[in-house]
């Protein structure tokens, strides 16, 4: 019997797809580059990776929960993506909402919610924690071309957007960034709403 999408044993999910039980991941995996992921309302207690050039957009009420799960609820590695429209809480098991990689180009995160990551970066010896990091490797290895609008970012421990070492065209414009829990940076208390290393034109405004 035929429950719908060519789905034999059991209906389709909200996605549309067979036996992949509501994973926000199964739905971005599935989709092909240049298309949009219409996610609908709901709670995903997952992280997330996206490497391909889709849009992942929320249509209402839409929670990526990573807590407990990953130290960052989303990673991105890939050419003209976007993530726009979530919830992304955190909490002393996190030390990021968003994470772009040194592949990235011309990635957009836009009009989300990102709070509470509190544990200092894994990676390094950095005190920070952060709501949004972008970060490469070389100066030929760097995300390239992104744009962080519209986002809410508040309760993070050190920073709400860090350019880590390495980053060329970011645009960061209309974010609302406020309540930044300080950290001991050096003997001093910091935090800050946008911090860089190595940024090639950055474009900063209306934060």
């Amino acid at each position: 019997e035929d429950l719908g999408c060519g789905c034999n044993e059991e209906a389709p999910d909200t996605f549309g797809l067979c036996g992949n039980g509501n994973s926000l991941q199964g739905a971005i995996d599935a989709a092909n580059p240049g298309d949009t992921v219409s996610v609908p309302d709901g709670t995903y207690a997952e992280s997330i990776n996206i490497s391909s050039s889709v849009a992942v957009v929320c249509e209402g009420n839409c929670t990526i929960d990573a807590r407990g799960v990953s130290g960052s609820a989303v990673v991105i590695a890939a050419v003209g993506a976007t993530l726009n429209g979530f919830t992304i809480p955190g909490d002393e098991t996190m030390y990021a909402g968003v994470v772009l990689t040194p592949s990235c180009q011309g990635v957009t995160v836009s009009n989300n919610t990102i709070y509470g990551m509190t544990l200092p970066n894994p990676g390094n010896d950095s005190p920070l924690s952060y709501g949004i990091l972008a970060y490469g490797s070389s100066e030929t290895e760097m995300p390239m071309g992104s744009t962080f609008s519209g986002n809410e970012i508040y309760g993070v421990a050190g920073a709400a957007i860090s350019l880590g070492s390495y980053t060329y065209s970011t645009t960061i414009t209309g974010n609302d960034l406020h309540d930044i829990i300080p950290v001991d940076f050096l003997g001093e208390q910091l935090s800050t709403g946008v911090q860089s290393e190595f940024a090639g034109e950055l474009n900063i405004s209306e934060n």
